[in-house]
């Protein structure tokens, strides 16, 4: 009984936590810069539609158009819609965060699980995009994302730069690439089983 009121006490401070960090960023994303990135979303479906004449348009059509919805509100969040800051603010030592975390920062841990998150959709949504996509190449583009991101920041003194954060989001495209090829693979299976089941029907 004393172990799931732990348990239940560290998934409310957890979720307390998670909102007090999303909030600001949520915040930041105004109905202006929605509608932008429900234009470029469009577009981006509409041009995928023009060049592609393969089967599954339809549906590569829409994960482009979510892909590309999803990465302006993230850029949105991230960078332009944050307020300047008086100076450059970044920190080049690698893992830097795990070194606060066991000192006895949470609030880290916290943002950390977040970054990991912030570009999961991208691992997911990619490969639908685009056909014969490996983890090399998501890995990678996850990279060019949230090096941008970065970048961005500290050169319009918009946000820390920091390597955890460009590691964490690698990992969260990986992740998601590993959901979508699971996925992928259980439905294969299910589709071979439901038509071996038909043959013995």
């Amino acid at each position: 009984m004393e172990t799931v009121v732990k348990g239940n006490i560290v998934q409310k401070n957890f979720m307390i936590e998670s909102i007090s960090y999303l909030e600001p960023s949520l915040r930041m994303v105004t109905p202006g810069m929605v509608l932008v990135a429900v234009i470029l979303a469009a577009v981006a479906g509409i041009l995928y539609s023009c060049f592609t004449e393969k089967k599954g348009t339809t549906a590569r059509c829409f994960a482009a158009g979510c892909l590309v919805f999803y990465l302006s509100l993230v850029y949105a969040s991230t960078v332009f819609g944050r307020k300047v800051r008086a100076t450059y603010t970044y920190e080049l030592m690698p893992f830097w965060s795990y070194q606060e975390i066991a000192a006895g920062n949470t609030k880290l841990l916290i943002e950390n699980f977040w970054n990991v998150m912030l570009l999961l959709p991208v691992g997911i949504l990619l490969p639908v995009c685009t056909e014969r996509t490996r983890l090399r190449s998501v890995a990678f583009t996850g990279f060019i994302l949230s090096g941008t991101i970065e970048v961005a920041q500290l050169v319009m003194k918009r946000g820390l730069f920091e390597f955890d954060d460009i590691f964490h989001n690698v990992a969260g495209t990986a992740i998601g690439y590993g959901i979508y090829t699971a996925s992928r693979y259980y439905c294969k299976c299910r589709k071979k089983s439901l038509q071996t089941q038909k043959k013995y029907v």
